[in-house]
């Protein structure tokens, strides 16, 4: 995700740079496609100005050595996102913090701030996302829900009487309620 987040920078730099053959052409869907991945809406609906000098800061993050990583892990730090423990030399994620928190405090997409945790483990970081994956579960599982009954519903509908379909949803219960713990 960490080179997607690299080639939509390096496309909108490209619309900006007048000795590239893409110069001022911020019409195109690419450039439209790069700008909508990596510039939230609201720095992209002040301007063109406004996301080249967004465009330029990102790419302080995302370099081709490991100094980009560096510098977001220390703004992480110094903004109480991360924690640093001196006893083991770990770095981690503060306590309930969250991807979206990262995106609020970095003014980044969702899609970015995945980017550059993605960076950040090819240089061999790892962080412990299970929180969110727990609340992602629950989502899913309403969401599966809603869509069975949608399909029950419809294939009612298709046969104009009353059709039940036997599951056992035991394991799904016991999974749900072992997330749930």
């Amino acid at each position: 995700m960490a080179d997607d987040a690299r080639s939509a920078m390096e496309k909108i730099s490209e619309v900006f740079d007048s000795s590239s053959k893409e110069y001022g052409r911020v019409g195109t869907t690419k450039y439209q496609a790069a700008v909508d991945f990596v510039v939230p809406d609201e720095v992209s609906a002040e301007g063109d100005k406004a996301v080249r000098e967004y465009v330029k800061n990102l790419q302080t993050y995302f370099t081709e050595d490991k100094s980009g990583s560096d510098k977001f892990i220390q703004e992480a730090l110094d903004k109480g996102l991360m924690e640093y423990d001196p006893d083991t030399g770990a770095t981690k994620v503060a306590a309930n913090k969250t991807m979206e928190d990262f995106a609020k405090s970095f003014n980044w997409t969702d899609e970015t701030t995945k980017a550059i945790f993605g960076e950040l483990q090819e240089y061999g970081w790892d962080f412990d996302w299970s929180d969110e994956g727990i609340k992602n579960y629950d989502e899913a599982l309403f969401a599966c829900n809603e869509t069975a009954a949608t399909l029950q519903s419809r294939i009612d509908e298709l046969n104009g009487k009353k059709v039940k379909t036997e599951a056992d949803l035991t394991e799904l219960e016991q999974l749900k309620k072992s997330l749930l713990k």
